[in-house]
């Protein structure tokens, strides 16, 4: 089982303070106590840095605020084009 800790919702991307382009070209990123369960599944969506075997796991613990608040199977994964980051998919 993979665990993905989502940190505090915070602003992103190119008009955000202090920040890079996001890959996936979000205004927001992280969670925050007012998100419902498919909210939490976008903010766990994603190009994650992932050691290799990772991707043997087939569950992924979305993260927030110190409990877990959504349990989704990984049907794939894919590596992004530079070779370092991970996503699932088919949730």
């Amino acid at each position: 089982m993979l665990r993905i800790r989502l940190g505090a919702r915070r602003p992103v991307g190119p008009d955000a303070p202090g920040e890079h382009p996001s890959l996936l070209r979000r205004t927001l990123t992280g969670w925050d106590d007012a998100m419902d369960a498919g909210e939490v599944l976008r903010a766990g969506r994603g190009w994650w840095r992932l050691a290799d075997h990772a991707e043997r796991e087939r569950y992924v613990l979305l993260v927030g605020g110190g409990s877990v608040r959504v349990a989704a199977e990984a049907l794939h994964w894919h590596t992004a084009p530079d070779g370092c980051r991970r996503r699932r998919t088919g949730l």
